[in-house]
């Protein structure tokens, strides 16, 4: 298999290119003291977010730049079909009255707006069921390492 077999692999390779993405993982800050949600900086463009991102099955531990890519995009797709506060701490497993989660929470909003009006829209174009089963491209692009940005 490769990545033209793949349509969602090959839209995330195009973004990844078209907005000169680059994501930088944090070692030793996480969100809560949650270590499943590691910091990361990912510029875009010229322009770059903070973010913190769920790495629930440790895909960043890869350093698969369109992995990557879409672990932020799936993080901001979360973000913005979770409609509460208290539901997306219970989700997420963070004590709804730790003021770092708070303030992270509250500042997606416009990390949210920006990023949708560099890319138009926000898409990690690979299904929940086929990443979390680890299926067709959720399963390729944990074993893609011949992307060159």
């Amino acid at each position: 298999m490769k990545a033209d077999d793949y349509p969602q692999i090959k839209a995330l390779e195009d973004i990844y290119r078209k907005h000169d993405v680059k994501i930088t993982i944090s070692k030793d800050e996480f969100l809560g003291g949650n270590k499943e949600y590691p910091a990361v900086k990912f510029t875009i463009g010229n322009k770059t977010f903070d973010l913190f991102i769920d790495d629930e099955y440790e895909d960043l531990k890869f350093g698969f730049p369109v992995l990557n890519l879409c672990l932020v995009l799936r993080e901001l797709e979360y973000y913005k079909s979770t409609y509460d506060y208290l539901l997306w701490c219970n989700e997420n497993k963070f004590d709804p009255a730790n003021i770092q989660v708070l303030s992270y929470y509250r500042s997606l909003g416009a990390t949210y707006r920006e990023i949708e009006a560099i890319l138009s829209e926000i898409n990690s174009q690979i299904s929940d069921w086929d990443f979390e089963m680890n299926a067709g491209p959720g399963y390729y692009i944990r074993q893609q390492n011949d992307f060159k940005p």
